[in-house]
């Protein structure tokens, strides 16, 4: 394991950075500048070397990467992959975020990787192929300095999506593989719930517009992108530059249908909420503008509330085929149907109460907060301020003092030793190239800032006018519904009338009433809701041949038809496991095996004994422990090389009860661990049987652990541990 630890002093900061850091060293060190290997050889490793991408609080499983490295070995042309993120944490937001991941992955991303490629591939766990990267047009552009406002958005903001961009511009495909789970901690607070997607949603819609405009390049050159996908994108970003409009002229219906006020009530009710907070958004600071919208947020959950008991009171009275109605029950069964396909995740419906009563603050409030806040590059999240002693000097901040991580008690006993000179040049050249952290003069910042206002108050005032326009023909088309309206011919009511004075039955029949507008709405979204709902379908079957393809299954095999053969496979396949365990460090609660013993005698005695005796009994077992931890010389189990050797070599059995291995494997372990102990005792040299009581070094002979260099910052790697990986 080779570990580059970063000082954001001498290295640029931001997250791109670090990726073309560690992207650069493994591809164009490790690879390309080995003068041993061959053009040809280079090229074979560069499609079969993969870099997986992860942050910091994720959590995995060794099987979602083999899941993920199997697409890339079954598609050739296939440069990144990405799995199912699950979002972890407590409180509200997590809840909604859960149900927004789930429909995002059921639908959205399963519609893209079926009829297209995924646009994104989360860096938060993804899988690169090494020879995607090299492309010129990927990691020589990933490297550029965004310079415009606009370039500053596109490739900061959202260094995922854009590298995304790159590949598949490029002409490589980006997958989302299904069965690959990885758990990852989400936004707990509304502030910095809002703050993160302050950054998504302007440097999404920038690089889905950069494949848009160039749509007819992009096609021409990455054959799993067809012109229809390009519509469909199209269709989703219409959607996502509408949906604030969409979203307030909703609510401005759902306010006459359910409080049963006229129009013009429900829209100004609606209009100075907006107003009062775009108008925050423009002049106050973020921390006020966040406040307002919570509060906003909180009053449109509790008219949503009511919104939802409306629409369930009109279905009622209308009958489920009216066209509201008919509408919302079908969203309703795509979603459950969808849950139903997934069935691990089927609780995340239980969420979608909290997706709905939130949806005009996250698709309407949320927007207005990340355009007018576009000139805001700060990441948002996450963010700790580090304080400092300005009269104490950190470790390493001169050229003549070893950095402060080396005087780890850890790393005390390890040997120190020194990069390649080559390598040495190769970090001088990357730093002095791509990495050295730009100086810019005030002149230069303020240009940058104004830039970014500028480039704000543009696409604010466009997105505005865009929506104020669409509102307003809406609602004036609205206000003559009487005139401007369709027949609905399903479910029609018939009603029969009696003249008493002309002795006449009169029987008539009358339709619901359907806007063109509304028609329009039912039409586009109904259309994208389809086409997700199939392709759902569609890649629900290939993660199940994924799947099966993948899982062993033992159950027609009798046990007698098991070989040696099978054993020592069995016993390979199991070994990663069998030495996890082995080197296991020793939990707080772990009991050594005497004083488990000593604990089961006295339990038995208490029970069968007098209260008093009892009671005695327990005194005695608290005095043994205490005595026996205070004569006792404690093992150090945080070495897992120590722990490894102590269990295997040491002459108690062990307790291989939670591996699921046959028979004859678990004998076949037990021959071998005897042959080892025979050597390891007859060999001169050999690995003794360590003794509980003696602390061993930290670190093996033949092993020295990387460093930093004293003068230029750099990362050295000097041996490793034979036939071990760390």
């Amino acid at each position: 394991m080779v570990a580059h630890l970063k000082n954001k002093d001498k290295i640029r900061h931001k997250k791109r950075w670090s990726q073309v850091m560690y992207m650069y060293y493994l591809l164009g060190y490790r690879i390309m500048e080995t003068e041993q290997l061959s053009p040809r050889r280079k090229a074979v490793i560069a499609e079969n070397t993969f870099i997986l991408a992860l942050d910091g609080d994720i959590d995995f499983q060794p099987r979602a990467v083999q899941l993920l490295i199997d697409r890339m070995k079954a598609v050739d042309e296939l440069g990144a992959a990405c799995g199912r993120i699950h979002p972890v944490g407590r409180g509200p937001m997590v809840w909604y975020q859960r149900f927004e991941y789930a429909i995002g992955h059921w639908l959205q991303k399963a519609t893209e990787h079926v009829i297209g490629c995924v646009l994104c591939s989360p860096g938060c766990f993804s899988l690169f192929r090494a020879s995607a990267l090299m492309e010129n047009s990927v990691m020589k552009r990933y490297t550029m300095v965004s310079s415009e406002a606009m370039k500053m958005v596109q490739y900061d903001q959202g260094e995922d999506r854009w590298l995304c961009t790159l590949i598949l511009k490029a002409g490589s495909r980006v997958e989302y593989c299904a069965a690959s789970d990885a758990y990852t901690h989400a936004p707990e607070s509304f502030n910095e719930f809002y703050n993160q997607r302050r950054r998504w949603v302007p440097s999404t819609i920038a690089n889905i517009f950069d494949i848009l405009a160039d749509a007819e390049t992009v096609v021409k050159k990455n054959n799993s992108i067809s012109t229809m996908y390009i519509w469909y994108q199209a269709m989703l970003m219409i959607g996502t530059v509408l949906g604030p409009g969409t979203i307030f002229l909703m609510m401005v219906g759902a306010l006459v249908a359910v409080f049963t006020i006229d129009i013009w009530t429900a829209f100004l009710w609606n209009f100075f909420p907006i107003l009062f907070f775009i108008l925050a958004c423009v002049y106050l600071k973020q921390k006020f503008q966040l406040l307002i919208a919570f509060v906003v947020s909180s009053l449109y959950c509790l008219v949503m509330m009511a919104v939802l008991i409306g629409i369930i009171v009109q279905m009622l009275e209308d009958g489920p085929l009216a066209p509201a109605s008919l509408f919302f029950l079908l969203v309703a069964v795509q979603i459950t149907i969808a849950g139903f396909m997934h069935p691990q995740e089927f609780w995340a419906l239980l969420c979608g109460v909290i997706y709905y009563i939130t949806i005009p603050s996250m698709y309407m409030l949320l927007m207005i907060f990340s355009v007018f806040n576009m000139n805001d590059v700060s990441w948002g999240t996450r963010e700790a301020p580090v304080l400092k002693d300005d009269d104490k000097e950190e470790p390493g901040e001169t050229e003549h003092q070893l950095p402060g991580w080396l005087n780890d008690p850890l790393l005390i006993d390890s040997e120190l030793g020194e990069i390649p000179l080559a390598e040495q040049r190769f970090w001088k050249d990357m730093i002095k190239q791509y990495l050295k952290p730009l100086e810019l003069s005030r002149e230069q910042k303020q240009a940058m800032a104004d830039g970014l206002k500028e480039l704000r108050n543009m696409i604010a005032f466009a997105f505005v006018m865009v929506n104020a326009i669409f509102v307003l023909i809406v609602f004036l088309l609205q206000l003559k519904k009487e005139f401007l309206h369709l027949k609905w011919p399903i479910d029609p009511t018939d009603f029969v009338s009696f003249d008493r004075d002309n002795l006449t039955v009169g029987i008539y029949r009358q339709y619901k009433e359907l806007d063109p507008i509304g028609l329009c709405f039912v039409i586009f979204f109904g259309l994208i809701l389809i086409i997700q709902f199939i392709a759902m379908f569609f890649h629900r079957f290939a993660t199940m041949c994924q799947l099966l393809a993948t899982t062993r299954v033992d159950w027609f095999r009798s046990g007698g038809q098991f070989t040696d053969e099978d054993a020592a496979h069995e016993l390979k396949g199991s070994a990663v496991n069998i030495a996890r365990k082995l080197q296991r460090p020793k939990r707080l609660f772990d009991e050594d095996e005497e004083e488990h013993h000593y604990d089961e005698l006295m339990l038995e005695a208490s029970r069968s004994g007098s209260g008093e005796h009892r009671e005695s009994m327990v005194r005695r077992q608290t005095i043994f422990r205490l005595h026996e931890t205070r004569n006792k010389q404690h093992s150090d189990y945080s070495n897992l090389v120590f722990n490894f050797e102590r269990r295997f070599f040491g002459d108690d059995d062990l307790n291989l009860q939670n591996l699921a291995l046959n028979r004859k494997s678990v004998k076949l372990f037990q021959k071998r661990r005897s042959e080892a102990k025979v050597n390891a005792a007859s060999t001169p040299g050999g690995t003794p049987t360590p003794k509980a009581g003696k602390r061993p070094p930290l670190v093996p002979k033949n092993v020295s652990f990387s460093g930093m260099n004293r003068n230029s910052n750099q990362i050295y790697d000097n041996g490793g541990y034979e036939h071990t990986e760390f």
